[in-house]
């Protein structure tokens, strides 16, 4: 099965309405990269691991608002 773009935009908007500390959300994305990277839709490494790298240092982190922008775009893709 195919994780997709939509599908991990969809759960960051979810991550981002509990929790905004950019260090459980690298974490979380560390987690869904070894969970699922093999069967990540074409692309969708690429913003899985900005957002892994945000723990790399403040010149990574993302703004909330940023990650919402995100989030938003992901779960509008199509397939």
């Amino acid at each position: 099965m195919t994780y997709t773009k939509k599908q991990f935009g969809s759960e960051l908007k979810a991550k981002l309405s509990r929790e905004s500390d950019c260090s459980d959300i690298s974490k979380w994305a560390f987690k869904i990269y070894t969970d699922y990277g093999l069967e990540f839709e074409s692309g969708l490494d690429y913003f899985v691991l900005k957002l892994v790298a945000m723990e790399e240092g403040p010149e990574f982190l993302l703004s909330k608002e940023e990650l919402e922008l995100l989030a938003d775009e992901l779960s509008k893709e199509r397939l």
